[in-house]
């Protein structure tokens, strides 16, 4: 599926999903070396504003408006994070819980539960709870917001899984998701891991690029 898909592309999609990853490529290269610098911000957007020029070609509708918005809130939340990501942690944390919710309706649109999918979806929530647990303990002002981003990102995961379209590239996007969320929680509140913002955002930047290909590959179909 996806290398039909990879195939079948234009030459414009061609050059925008190597930007895509050059940019990424070169911002997790650069990110142990001399970051920060001054155009750190302006690099680490221009992967998702690759995607955004995708989107706006390759979906219509309110699936194009939804996804447009869960993009741009998620590039307001790398802005934030890569401009002082002690000081602006909470609201880089609102920005993304807010394109996951925009990713949830997305998702949500062709919901349809299937038995068979069952055991991925306990896999998730048990996965869920246990990090839930971990995480139980840390500084008062920071439990609430986390564990309902934690529930959140849960709830997207989950509604990758019930989608009518079921798309694995879509899913595993969702799921890689939540692994570099739960990076950045274990680095912050439980243990330091090292070079954890190159594994976080590293892990981020492939699942934005797999749960849009995933809808574009979804709409092909249609």
């Amino acid at each position: 599926m996806l290398a039909n898909y990879i195939k079948g592309l234009s030459v414009k999609a061609r050059v925008l999903y190597l930007v895509y990853f050059l940019a990424a490529g070169l911002f997790l290269l650069l990110l142990p070396l001399i970051h920060p610098y001054s155009l750190s911000p302006l690099l680490k957007i221009i992967p998702l504003s690759c995607l955004l020029i995708l989107v706006a070609g390759g979906i219509k509708g309110r699936q194009r408006i939804l996804l447009v918005i869960a993009l741009l809130f998620c590039m307001a939340g790398d802005v934030l994070l890569d401009l002082d990501r002690s000081a602006n942690f909470k609201p880089a944390l609102v920005a993304f819980l807010l394109g996951h919710v925009f990713y949830i309706i997305i998702f949500q649109l062709e919901r349809q539960f299937e038995k068979k999918r069952a055991m991925y979806l306990v896999s998730v929530i048990v996965y869920t709870v246990v990090v839930g647990f971990f995480l139980k303990d840390i500084p008062a002002q920071f439990l609430p917001p986390i564990m309902v981003y934690l529930a959140v990102i849960s709830i997207m995961v989950l509604s990758a899984l019930m989608m009518k379209n079921f798309s694995w590239v879509i899913c595993a996007g969702s799921m890689i998701f939540m692994i570099s969320d739960t990076i950045i929680a274990i680095n912050k509140f439980l243990v330091p891991i090292p070079n954890s913002t190159v594994f976080n955002i590293g892990f981020y930047f492939v699942a934005q690029v797999l749960i849009v290909s995933g809808l574009l590959i979804n709409e092909e179909k249609v």
